[in-house]
């Protein structure tokens, strides 16, 4: 398999797929998720979904992104297709909640910064970019893992909660 990230291309002869994807599979299982009048909030899990449905469209192509307009609409959409109700908790707190998951990391302008509640503006002007750990990465350039992954957080992790 041939991975091209950032001008350099990245070949791996041997890497055991089944063993990340049950790694993540479990890491996902037990997101900390905010409850909402008894449910289950999505927001995390639609995140991450869009980000694997975006990797699919190849509109994220490394393992750098930030809060993009692609990003936020796909997560919307996708919020809204599998919310119980017409509230979507607005991206920013998804996309700076993630980092304490483990897998979802930030690369800040300067120095860290800590935030309740953080806002669109605040992660705009402090973020430099979030990136994946480098093996969620390597499985999601996969395509049928990707699709494994889209699958099993529409199943275990969105449709559940409707």
């Amino acid at each position: 398999m041939r991975i091209l990230e950032a001008g350099k291309t990245m070949i791996l002869n041997f890497y055991n797929y089944g063993e990340c994807f049950a790694h993540y599979r479990e890491r996902i299982m037990h997101l900390n998720q905010n409850r909402e009048h008894g449910r289950t909030n999505i927001a995390k899990p639609a995140l991450l979904l869009a980000v694997i449905q975006l990797v699919d469209e190849q509109q994220i192509c490394s393992n750098r992104f930030t809060l993009t307009m692609e990003v936020e609409k796909k997560y919307c959409d996708l919020y809204q297709q599998y919310n119980w109700n017409n509230h979507v908790t607005p991206i920013c707190y998804p996309f700076y909640h993630l980092k304490n998951d483990g897998f979802w990391h930030i690369r800040w302008i300067g120095t860290e910064k800590e935030k309740d509640s953080p806002s669109k503006k605040f992660l705009r002007d402090n973020i430099d970019y979030v990136f994946l750990d480098d093996d969620l990465w390597i499985l999601l350039q996969h395509q049928d893992w990707r699709h494994s992954m889209a699958d099993f957080i529409i199943k275990e992790k969105m449709s559940a909660y409707q």
